[in-house]
């Protein structure tokens, strides 16, 4: 049995009747499918559409499926400016690996966007304050990425003579800022001081 443009020819041998039949049929089908020979409804496809002879057809929607595609064929290169819009992204589809070094800039959010919960822990200062007595030890709490800067933001003076204010000098403050160490003298990341005075304490720093 021959092959006519992809449909079987009729086989030799048979009855007349049904020899005229098939030949009937098979013209039928050739004609529809657009295989007949000199047919203008001959098909090809070519730069994404369909030609029927002189007439161009775009391919209609949701046409192409995803089932249709291979892996990776759909490059940055076959996409036209603007054509991938919020709208056919789905919830969650750019995740951080998505987004090139340096692609989200001041220009690009909108104000109001970047809220302090969506900040990672240690980008914004911290700040702690309290009260110390003289001669205590203050432990800061927390634990600090570097030294925290502290200061007196309020303090008072004991009612004490003249002449006694000049043979002894009154100290109020931060003494002796340090980070609490192990025993093996590796850094704890807490830290205390020691208060000369009766004052109030500010401390600001990054906490790990």
């Amino acid at each position: 049995m021959g092959n006519d443009r992809g449909l079987p020819s009729i086989p030799r041998g048979l009855g007349r009747e049904l020899t005229t039949y098939l030949q009937s049929m098979h013209g039928i089908l050739l004609g529809l499918s657009g295989l007949s020979r000199g047919s203008d409804r001959a098909l090809r496809v070519s730069d994404g559409s369909v030609r029927t002879g002189t007439a161009t057809a775009s391919i209609g929607q949701a046409t192409v499926l995803n089932r249709h595609l291979a892996d990776k064929v759909v490059t940055s290169s076959k996409l036209a400016d603007g054509c991938v819009t919020a709208g056919k992204l789905a919830p969650s589809a750019v995740t951080n690996k998505a987004i090139q070094a340096g692609a989200v800039t001041e220009a690009a959010l909108a104000a109001g966007v970047v809220t302090v919960s969506k900040l990672a822990a240690g980008v914004l200062p911290v700040w702690v304050s309290g009260t110390a007595r003289d001669g205590e030890t203050v432990s800061l709490p927390g634990i600090w990425a570097a030294a925290p800067l502290v200061a007196m933001t309020a303090f008072s003076l004991p009612s004490i003579q003249e002449e006694e204010q000049v043979k002894s000098p009154v100290r109020v403050g931060v003494a002796d800022l340090r980070e609490i160490a192990e025993e093996g003298g590796e850094g704890t990341g807490q830290w205390e001081f020691d208060a000369a005075g009766d004052f109030e304490w500010a401390a600001i720093g990054y906490a790990q």
